[in-house]
């Protein structure tokens, strides 16, 4: 009785390159406002200025990620409950199902992502810029790393930004690194 029906649906696109992209999304325009946060930054044009002008200063080499199905990654504070149709297969047809995950489409989404990540960059040693969000340094002795997110994007800048790509590949998928 405390939780609210959204309706889910499949977003389907076909990329720039052809790719072909599907999405789950829910139809969280039918919640109420949540009493929670739902405000996340995103890095500023400048702080990814700052990360590439500190990795040319530094010389330090630059990688960029894209976290697959990143919200997928969190758990939802919104109570909300679907009905699978048809489309979700036999076995599901019909059946109601409980939302734990973070979907595309919910309003607290972006932040539970944010939050999560967040929290697994503070467990591999990054610290959070006092002076521009979403930029994280980490002190490696003889220099400092960077890191810059932007929603489910993320930039290294580091001597050896494979090794760090590698371990946030241990905790995500990531798509397009390079």
């Amino acid at each position: 009785p405390d939780h609210t029906y959204v309706p889910l649906r499949m977003v389907f696109a076909v990329k720039h390159d052809g790719r072909r992209k599907a999405r789950l999304v829910a139809g969280g325009h039918v919640t109420d406002p949540v009493n929670e946060e739902i405000y996340s930054s995103v890095v500023a044009p400048k702080g990814i200025r700052i990360v590439t002008f500190l990795a040319d200063m530094n010389s330090l080499d630059l990688l960029t990620g894209d976290v697959g199905n990143a919200y997928l990654n969190a758990k939802t504070r919104e109570k909300i409950w679907v009905k699978f149709g048809i489309k979700f297969g036999e076995k599901l047809a019909g059946k109601i199902g409980i939302m734990v995950k973070s979907l595309y489409g919910l309003k607290t989404s972006c932040a539970r992502w944010s939050e999560h990540l967040a929290d697994n960059l503070r467990d591999m040693g990054w610290v959070e810029s006092k002076a521009e969000n979403d930029v994280w340094m980490k002190d490696c002795d003889t220099h400092y790393e960077y890191l810059a997110v932007y929603s489910d994007d993320i930039i290294i800048a580091s001597k050896n930004p494979q090794t760090i790509m590698d371990e946030i590949k241990s905790r995500y998928n990531m798509k397009g690194v390079g």
